[in-house]
């Protein structure tokens, strides 16, 4: 099971608690404006601080020969039927920022997107461009080798980068509703491997986690 999904159920879990006691949210409901700020082997541990305050939770990844540092930031407000969370997690190797992922099911700054607007992209042939182009700007970005893929969204055969890929940019929208009298999670995936500018491969995933 990954971190993000380990993560998730142990907010549900303090979501029920909380609604129980009068009380709806958990974690720091943390700024989002910074997150135009953030730039691959640019941005450093203490920029994003700086920006969005002490994280949540504080990892360190020791994995293909590199050693990596994850700041993660969550904030998730519930009711008895539903659980919506805003969430940034970002991934550093020696002290400049690898990559970042960023999703909201919350005000302003949600992060659902069409997912078929990806149909027209063609491996080979499409660039970073067109991505942005067709899906807008993206929710995460990844340079390879990375753990952050992994870490958030565990087992899935979407998330394991082709061989050829150098970085990869990534469209994301979770939310969790009651569907009869269980709490499910429904994630809507789309990651673009990239060789340096041109499209390797564009993975989908729709589904209940």
């Amino acid at each position: 099971m990954s971190d993000f999904i380990r993560q998730k159920i142990t907010i549900i879990s303090a979501i029920v608690l909380m609604l129980l006691a009068g009380c709806a949210t958990v974690g720091t409901n943390f700024k989002t404006t910074g997150l135009d700020q953030l730039r691959l082997m640019e941005s450093t541990e203490s920029d994003v601080i700086s920006h969005f305050g002490q994280p949540f939770k504080k990892q360190a990844r020791s994995e293909m020969g590199s050693e990596f540092q994850l700041l993660v930031y969550v904030y998730a407000e519930g009711t008895p039927n539903s659980g919506k969370s805003r969430r940034l997690a970002t991934e550093f190797v020696m002290g400049t920022l690898n990559a970042y992922l960023f999703h909201s099911a919350l005000g302003n700054d949600k992060t659902d997107f069409d997912a078929n607007s990806r149909l027209g992209l063609v491996a080979g042939q499409s660039r970073k461009s067109d991505v942005i182009n067709a899906l807008g700007k993206p929710h995460g970005e990844v340079r390879f080798p990375s753990v952050l893929l992994k870490n958030e969204y565990g087992s899935l055969p979407e998330v394991v980068p082709p061989d050829s890929a150098a970085t990869a940019l990534v469209y994301n929208y979770l939310e969790t509703v009651r569907k009869k009298s269980l709490l499910t999670t429904q994630l809507k995936l789309v990651i673009v491997y990239l060789d340096d500018d041109t499209i390797v491969e564009v993975r989908y995933f729709d589904g209940t986690l």
